[in-house]
């Protein structure tokens, strides 16, 4: 077999995202500071089995997350670069009107790591709603989280002071939380409310996991610390309402449905 050919080879191999035999995974979607981590991590200590670089410490010394934020360099990398490909940033994105070849290779190189853990798999990244042509043929399960904006608005601007003002970040959380309810329409999926009560969100998240076939306990992982900015009911833009108040009826439908 001529170099060529056998590279071409390896390449077809490393974008195929459901080899045969692979173990199932599971895409954590939803915004940053929408509780990502939070639910990563109680699936992770119930189970759920996260590449190496998904560490449980901070990314820096002012991280917020109490915890680590449970995201691969690696994911994070491909995403924001094919953000980044198409003119956009994970602050400011654009649609993915393009995606190289080589994000197609990398993402597939990825996707066959977490195929062969033991255990059924967990990919965590904000950015991965943005760039889903580059998971999509992974074969893997969805959940979803959404937070109320004014909170997501707030955490940010307070996290990033010197980036936007409120009303970018708002118009941010429209983009993330319109492709989170375009895959939902796609296929549904449970997506849970990071604003609900402790109690309730431990709750349901909890029968998430069961439904996930996932049977140990994940309540160690959940901290309060992770809702530093709760309890704000303002909209800056009616389409932030709108969207929210369909996230809302669909996690209140899903919670249902894993309730009962």
């Amino acid at each position: 077999m001529s170099r060529v050919r056998r590279l071409l080879v390896q390449m077809l191999r490393d974008t195929s995202l459901a080899p045969a035999g692979a173990t199932r995974g599971v895409f954590i979607l939803g915004m940053h500071r929408s509780g990502t981590s939070a639910l990563t991590g109680v699936l992770a200590d119930q189970g759920l089995a996260l590449l190496e670089g998904a560490s449980r410490e901070p990314l820096d010394v002012a991280a917020p997350n109490p915890r680590g934020n449970l995201e691969d360099r690696c994911v994070r990398d491909v995403n924001e670069g094919l953000l980044n490909a198409n003119g956009g940033t994970w602050d400011r994105p654009l649609p993915i009107l393009r995606v190289p070849w080589l994000f197609r290779v990398r993402a597939g190189q990825i996707v066959r790591r977490l195929t062969r853990m033991p255990s059924r798999w967990g990919l965590k990244d904000p950015r991965t709603i943005l760039c889903w042509e580059l998971w999509r043929g992974a074969a893997a399960d969805r959940v979803g989280t959404f937070r109320h904006p004014a909170n997501v608005v707030e955490s940010l601007s307070k996290r990033h002071p010197e980036r936007h003002p409120p009303e970018v970040w708002e118009q941010t959380w429209c983009l993330y939380n319109s492709a989170l309810l375009d895959l939902y329409r796609e296929r549904p999926f449970p997506i849970v409310n990071f604003d609900w009560s402790v109690d309730r969100y431990r709750h349901v998240v909890d029968r998430l996991a069961r439904s996930l076939e996932f049977r140990g306990n994940g309540e160690g992982f959940f901290d309060t610390e992770f809702r530093r900015h709760v309890g704000r009911d303002e909209f800056r833009d009616p389409r932030a309402r709108e969207l929210y108040e369909q996230l809302v009826g669909i996690s209140e439908a899903e919670a249902e449905k894993l309730t009962n």
